[in-house]
């Protein structure tokens, strides 16, 4: 069995002999010991250092590194358990973490999906606190278990035993090949022509897109011959390598979606600031805007492109502010709802990442109490936070255009009627 972070020698600390914890900002003796730690090792000056030491040193590092990671697994394991996350009206852990830590949303996802495993699998828990395996061992294995469940809790262990003898990198085809075996079982013990598990995420990424989905079995083979029958391999030509499978079957699929439409008119709505528009560039990022509704930012030399072949809905701001809605603005509410998608992007809530489509324009003052129904006076938020709202939450904004989302004075005011 391979053992990870054995490089860490720690003097062991029994939960007996802890203090009572009081916080991140006080005495907890770990923690303190660990920030000690820390201002040492910032202290040191390693120019002079052989390179056997700096290399010793960055293998040091990277396994005290693993070993709290595992340990912050650990923390998250309980704490999402008990739904701590949601006591400041936070909707998931996830969302809580990304506000939170200093990370993006999708490291705080994984985080929580280790943590889940760890409470599912008590072998898998042993395994990531002894250092058996590794976290990013942790991450793969809630990665290939994903929609099958039911098959790690029977057929599991073939999957940790290869985690506990492989690095992270050879492990990486070792989960592979357990989510095929995952995959047949599932097709022997359901319905091969079951639509209820399959699935499509299209999510942005940098400079593109990612797509990844799950079919049946009846559906795989039916996409599969429908894509590879477009499919077309290339001679070599010269030095020009020819297009990958992946490639062809990319193509085929945008000619199945689109085939001579690709040409046709396109509507979409794009919010562009006044200076990405004119070219220069922004002088703050956080000010810079040209984007795609529904997609997020892209070069601004595509939208002009766009302009010689598409209808374009523009909604024009400076400063933060909207100034022209373009077509479509018959009706003030509906210019209103775009205008709010544009300027909010979604559930405004700090720690709540729910999209425009799952959001209410809310009044910031009660429209029963004199609150206008106008953009200065109107926010997006989630049907969840919609309702914590109704009953005693308090949404402001900041002078610098902030929220804040605030627990009622009066715990009672929470409860709905009886």
């Amino acid at each position: 069995m391979r053992q990870y972070g054995r490089m860490f020698d720690t003097a062991e600390i029994h939960p007996e002999t802890q203090p009572e914890f009081s916080g991140i900002a006080g005495g907890d003796e770990a923690l303190s010991l660990l920030r000690a730690g820390l201002d040492r090792l910032r202290s040191e000056e390693r120019a002079g250092w052989s390179q056997g030491a700096r290399s010793d040193r960055v293998l040091e590092i990277a396994h005290i590194v693993e070993r709290l990671h595992a340990e912050l697994v650990r923390a998250v394991e309980v704490w999402d358990a008990n739904g701590d996350y949601a006591t400041d009206g936070s909707l998931s852990a996830t969302a809580w973490l990304a506000h939170r830590m200093p990370s993006t949303r999708a490291t705080a996802a994984r985080l929580v999906s280790v943590a889940r495993l760890t409470r599912r699998s008590e072998r898998v828990e042993k395994d990531l606190a002894a250092g058996a395996i590794t976290v990013n061992h942790a991450e793969q294995i809630a990665r290939v278990i994903k929609n099958r469940e039911d098959i790690f809790t029977t057929h599991g262990d073939s999957l940790v035993d290869a985690a506990e003898n492989l690095g992270p990198e050879p492990f990486r085809d070792a989960a592979t090949k357990w989510r095929a075996c995952a995959d047949d079982r599932v097709g022997d013990l359901d319905d091969p022509h079951d639509t209820s598990r399959n699935e499509l995420v299209l999510s942005p990424t940098l400079g593109g897109a990612s797509l990844r989905g799950w079919f049946n079995t009846a559906a795989s083979v039916e996409i599969m011959n429908l894509l590879d029958s477009y499919d077309h391999p290339e001679p070599v030509r010269g030095e020009i390598p020819p297009h990958s499978r992946a490639q062809r079957r990319a193509a085929a699929l945008y000619t199945l979606l689109f085939g001579d439409r690709r040409l046709a008119v396109k509507n979409v709505d794009v919010t562009i600031d006044a200076t990405t528009m004119v070219g220069h560039w922004p002088t703050d990022l956080r000010d810079a805007r040209c984007d795609v509704e529904g997609y997020g930012p892209v070069p601004c030399s595509l939208i002009r492109s766009w302009l010689t072949e598409a209808v374009l809905r523009r909604v024009m701001t400076a400063d933060g502010e909207v100034l022209d809605l373009g077509r479509g603005t018959r009706f003030a509410s509906t210019a209103q709802k775009r205008a709010l998608r544009h300027r909010d992007g979604g559930c405004v809530v700090p720690d709540c990442a729910r999209p425009a489509r799952w959001t209410d324009a809310h009044h910031v003052v009660a429209y029963v109490g004199g609150g206008p129904t106008d953009l200065d006076g109107l926010a997006l938020v989630c049907r969840r936070h919609h309702h914590k709202l109704d009953h005693g939450w308090t949404l402001t904004r900041s002078p610098e255009g902030t929220w804040e989302f605030n627990r009622p004075a009066d715990p009672w005011a929470t409860r709905g009627p009886p």
